[in-house]
């Protein structure tokens, strides 16, 4: 039996370059780094859409397996992927070598970032001030 995943979108958006990875959950106000190996490992998650796929996937899936479950109770705990309906069909996520997983955590914006710009200004202070 597969264990299906998705981005928990909208609630959290992601931009990546070419040496690292941000993600930002919308709700929580909390973002995240993944380095440039965590990304490549977000990315064959993200994109494989299993659990099964996603070792499948790693060049050296063994590797892979022995992190997997850590992997994506961080993920989960943090609210970045949510659990799937299944499908008969995987995506393919290409091939690429697992190095580590490693997903820094960030709250020193959570206030900010968890400002609805719209519905929370107060109308005497104006915005970014936050009602009380």
């Amino acid at each position: 039996m597969s264990t299906w995943f998705r981005l928990n979108s909208p609630a959290v958006v992601f931009d990546a370059s070419a040496d690292d990875t941000v993600i930002i959950n919308l709700v929580s106000g909390r973002y995240f780094r993944l380095d440039a190996a965590s990304s490549l490992a977000w990315n064959a998650l993200l994109a494989s859409g299993s659990r099964e796929a996603f070792v499948a996937s790693a060049s050296n899936a063994s590797e892979l397996e022995a992190s997997i479950d850590r992997m994506i109770a961080a993920l989960t705990a943090e609210q970045l992927i949510v659990p799937a309906p299944g499908s008969d069909a995987s995506a393919d996520a290409g091939s690429w070598a697992f190095a580590g997983f490693s997903l820094e955590s960030f709250s020193d914006l959570e206030d900010i970032l968890g400002l609805d710009p719209i519905h929370e200004v107060d109308p005497d202070k104006g915005w970014p001030a936050a009602r009380d």
